[in-house]
């Protein structure tokens, strides 16, 4: 199924980034710098904002980053515990992850009231049995595809009549 149009909102743009899953307890304390939109390289030089993404349901916390959970820990150091520790203790540890993700963004913004955009990006996927997780923003939707299966999406939604910008 090619794109509903052909739209520049419908380009494909590989993210340089590997991402990384994790899943926690729906109660665990996070380190504050994960949600600092402003970080620090190892130098520390002023990094400027980077994949993030939390999902917190009464159930889980979901993160999505593409810095290893433990850079947030060891970011804050001092101490254990409530999230500011530089190494979690088993409370805050994750229960799941990390997965490691390739992503590709759907070049936005794109109108709210678009339909079927997800849709059209997955059917290929999964007719190619391609693993997917998607992620969805005012601005744009997200797949994220196993690295090992990254090259191999690509020529599928390609065939498809995506466009990626490589």
């Amino acid at each position: 199924m090619p794109p509903p149009n052909a739209t520049a909102a419908y380009h494909l743009i590989p993210y340089p980034k590997t991402l990384y899953l994790y899943q926690f307890r729906s109660n665990a304390s996070l380190p504050v710098s994960l949600l600092s939109r402003e970080e620090t390289d190892a130098e520390g030089d002023l990094g400027g904002p980077t994949f993030k993404s939390i999902t917190w349901t009464k159930d889980e916390t979901s993160i999505i980053t593409d810095k290893p959970i433990e850079a947030y820990y060891n970011h804050e150091g001092g101490g254990e515990g409530g999230g500011t520790g530089s190494v979690p203790n088993a409370a805050h540890k994750a229960t799941q992850g990390p997965e490691r993700y390739a992503a590709l963004a759907i070049r936005g913004p794109m109108d709210l009231s678009l339909t079927g955009v997800l849709c059209a990006l997955i059917t290929p996927l999964k007719a190619a049995n391609i693993a997917i997780f998607t992620i969805s923003t005012w601005n744009t939707d997200y797949l994220l595809v196993p690295p090992a299966q990254k090259e191999r999406a690509i020529e599928v939604l390609s065939h498809d009549g995506w466009s990626i910008d490589i």
